[in-house]
């Protein structure tokens, strides 16, 4: 059998939030020192534009919202390009961002799975879930915000789940 789990424009602001959340008040993974509000300016510079084509391609699609992606993309890598030295803590805080929105997107998807489904009068409960993940090894930005765009513009996983009928 398989179903559709229809996006949430919650859970997807959840995904956004959290995503937020890093590099503000504690170190961030792989950085030495907590970043100064200079290389915080920058960064949320470039998420709000990442951010505004993500929420763009939730709303309406990969098409009508590519102009945009491609506009953030441009714009990130010139904020990093600008922020010379400073330029990889503002790329290590996006990528690390960008993984949050991809981890919080995966599991709010899989929080929608349920535990027990009803079936011509019977009860079957959740044994094994089974799902695919795509890694992205490469430190570009323009390719991890490009994945997590498809995400926002598709919000497709694919999951597949087995059940057995529960003892009666």
């Amino acid at each position: 059998m398989e179903t559709v789990v229809l996006a949430s424009h919650d859970r997807f602001e959840q995904a956004v939030a959290a995503a937020s959340r890093i590099g503000r008040g504690e170190a961030v993974e792989g950085l030495a020192a907590s970043v100064d509000a200079a290389v915080l300016g920058r960064v949320e510079e470039a998420w709000d534009g990442i951010v505004a084509a993500l929420r763009e391609g939730f709303r309406y699609g990969r098409e009508k919202a590519a102009a945009l992606l491609d506009a953030a993309v441009e714009r990130t890598e010139q904020i990093i390009q600008e922020a010379g030295a400073r330029g990889r803590e503002v790329h290590e805080i996006l990528l690390q961002r960008l993984r949050e929105y991809a981890q919080e997107t995966m599991h709010s998807t899989l929080a929608q799975v349920p535990a027990t489904i009803q079936l011509g009068g019977g009860s079957y409960s959740l044994t094994t879930v089974n799902l695919t993940h795509k890694l992205v090894v490469t430190g570009s930005v323009k390719t991890n915000l490009m994945e997590a765009f498809s995400l926002a513009a598709s919000r497709e996983i694919e999951i597949s789940a087995d059940y057995v009928r529960a003892a009666e």
